[in-house]
C-alpha cells in the first residue's frame, strides 16, 4: 500500500518535471516564432513603402519603443517562467524530502512488522508448548484419577470383607460366649454338687460311729467315686473354659484389628466388652479349680 503511494507520487513529480520542461521550450519557441514573424512583417512594411527621413526616424521612434515593450514582456515572461520553474524545483524538492520520509517511515513501519512477526512466532511457539503441556497434564491427571478410582474400589472391596470377616467373628465370638455361658453354669451345677456331696461327707462322717464298718464303706466309695466323676467333669470343664477363653482372646484380638482398618470406634467398645469378659471368666474358672481342690482334698 505505501509503496504504490510511494511508485505514484514518483511518477507524479517525474511528469511534472517533464511538463515543465515541454511548457518552458514550447513557451521560448512560441516567442521566437513570433518574434520571426513581427521582424519580417515590419521588414515587409517598411519594404513596400517610401519613406523620407521624418517618417524613417518616427518609425525607428515607434520600433525602439515597441522593442522595449516586447523586451519588457519577454523579460516578465522570463520572470514568470523562472518563478513557475523554482516553484516546481521547490515542490519537487518537497516531494523528494516527502518521499526520502516516507521511505524512512515504511523502512520503520517494516522493522516493526518484521519485529511483531517474530514475536508472534515467538508466541505461537510458546503457546504450541503450553497446550502440549496442559495436554500431558491433564493425561496425567486423568491417570491419576483412574489410578485413585482403581485403589478406592480396592480400599472398599477390602473393607467389605474386614466387615464380611468381622461379622463372622463377632458370630463366632458370640457362639463362644454361648458355650461359656452354658459352661459356666455346667461349672456352677457342678459347684453346687460338690458343696451337696461335702455336706454328705461331713455328715457321714459324724455318723459312722452308729452304722455298720461295711456299709459306712462302700456309702463312702460310692461317694468318693461320685466325687471324683465330678472332680473330673469340673477338671474338663475348666480346661474346655481355658480353650474357650484362649479362642474368645484371638477372636478379639483378630477381631480388634480389622475394626482398627474399618472403624477404631467400634474397636474401642468391643475390646472393653471383651476384655470385661475374659476377666468375669478368669475369676469362675479360678473360682472353680479352688473349689476342685478342697473337695478333693477333703474326700
Amino acid at each position: 500500500m505505501l509503496e504504490n503511494k510511494l511508485a505514484t507520487l514518483q511518477r507524479l513529480v517525474s511528469s511534472t518535471q517533464e511538463a515543465s520542461e515541454s511548457g518552458w521550450q514550447a513557451l521560448i519557441d512560441e516567442d521566437r516564432l513570433l518574434s520571426r514573424l513581427e521582424c519580417l512583417e515590419n521588414q515587409l512594411h517598411i519594404y513596400g513603402k517610401n519613406h523620407t527621413e521624418e517618417s524613417l526616424r518616427q518609425e525607428l521612434v515607434a520600433l525602439q519603443e515597441d522593442k522595449s515593450v516586447y523586451e519588457t514582456t519577454a523579460k516578465e515572461s522570463l520572470r514568470k517562467v523562472l518563478e513557475e520553474k523554482l516553484e516546481a524545483v521547490r515542490k519537487l524538492s518537497d516531494l523528494e524530502r516527502s518521499y526520502s520520509n516516507t521511505e524512512d517511515e515504511c523502512s520503520h513501519l517494516r522493522q516493526l512488522c518484521e519485529g511483531a512477526q517474530t514475536e508472534l512466532q515467538e508466541l505461537a511457539e510458546k503457546h504450541e508448548t503450553q497446550l502440549k503441556a496442559v495436554a500431558e497434564a491433564e493425561q496425567k491427571l486423568q491417570e491419576a484419577e483412574l489410578t485413585h478410582s482403581e485403589e478406592l474400589e480396592k480400599v472398599r472391596q477390602e473393607k467389605t470383607d474386614l466387615e464380611g470377616k468381622l461379622e463372622d467373628m463377632i458370630n463366632q465370638e458370640n457362639t463362644l460366649s454361648a458355650k461359656v455361658e452354658s459352661l459356666q453354669a455346667d461349672n456352677d451345677f457342678t459347684k453346687e454338687q460338690l458343696t451337696a456331696m461335702k455336706a454328705r461327707l461331713e455328715s457321714l462322717k459324724e455318723q459312722s460311729s452308729g452304722i455298720d464298718k461295711e456299709t459306712d464303706s462302700q456309702s463312702v466309695q460310692v461317694d468318693i467315686i461320685s466325687i471324683d466323676k465330678l472332680d473330673n467333669e469340673s477338671q474338663e470343664n475348666s480346661k474346655e473354659l481355658e480353650d474357650l477363653k484362649t479362642s474368645a482372646a484371638t477372636v478379639t484380638v483378630t477381631a480388634g484389628v480389622n475394626v482398627v482398618d474399618t472403624d477404631s470406634s467400634d474397636n474401642s467398645d468391643n475390646s472393653e466388652s471383651e476384655t470385661n469378659g475374659d476377666f468375669n471368666k478368669d475369676d469362675v474358672t479360678d473360682g472353680d479349680s479352688a473349689e476342685v481342690a478342697f473337695v478333693k482334698g477333703k474326700a
